[in-house]
């Protein structure tokens, strides 16, 4: 049995389908060969006429809805609709020769909509700089802690090591920064700590000098 089916996004189209029962004398149809609580039910707003409706276990109540003038429900539904912030069923606007309307206000809502999107995704980028930005200072902060730690010739994190050598421009090489990263937990200017099992570098406190030396200079300029 061919219904014309009125999709909301689609437009207007012939499909088959078969009843599934009566509520409130309006008839309600499924697809044909998906008759089973998952799939929409239709409801016959005019001869022949179909309109997606609901869930098919809620047939009852969507009936409830559209007593006692089904097709005058649903006229009434798009009036309503062109005084809200929701996109309009271009299938009942196009059965109801009112296509125009429901493409105008369309657009207009999905300009609204992609303007709030972008507001959101603006609002969002901003916090995530301020944040950003607050995290970066709280580890600048973290960092001169260390620093003074390390001239003062305490052990510091290899991470904290690793961070205060791109401070202060002295440059590891890839070798080496990577046997930071992997072998080495602690370290100071005279000494340091290796994970278990790891190798010692032959190199390593020749960039801890350096860093030691940049940081002296730099409190040394600072302190002027």
């Amino acid at each position: 049995m061919l219904k014309l089916i009125l999709w909301p996004t689609k437009g207007i189209k012939k499909q088959q389908v078969q009843l599934i029962g009566t509520y409130h004398n309006i008839c309600f149809y499924a697809l044909h060969g998906k008759v089973d609580e998952y799939d929409f039910a239709y409801a016959e707003i005019a001869n022949g006429v179909l309109l997606p409706v609901d869930w098919i276990n809620r047939c009852q109540y969507a009936a409830e809805q559209l007593v006692p003038d089904p097709l005058q429900r649903v006229i009434t539904w798009f009036n309503d609709s062109l005084a809200s912030n929701d996109n309009m069923s271009i299938g009942v606007a196009e059965y109801l020769n009112r296509l125009p309307e429901a493409i105008e206000h369309n657009r207009k809502i999905d300009a609204i909509k992609a303007q709030l999107a972008q507001d959101k995704a603006n609002t969002e980028r901003q916090e995530q700089e301020a944040n950003e930005l607050m995290l970066q200072a709280k580890r600048e902060g973290e960092l001169a802690r260390v620093a003074q730690e390390f001239v003062n010739g305490k052990l510091i994190k290899s991470r904290d090591f690793v961070d205060l050598c791109k401070d202060y421009d002295v440059a590891i090489p890839l070798k080496t920064l990577g046997w930071c990263y992997k072998s080495l937990k602690l370290i100071s200017p005279s000494s340091c700590e290796r994970k278990q099992g790891s190798n010692m570098s032959t190199v390593i406190f020749d960039y801890a000098d350096k860093l030691l030396t940049a940081i002296r200079k730099h409190f040394a300029y600072n302190s002027r």
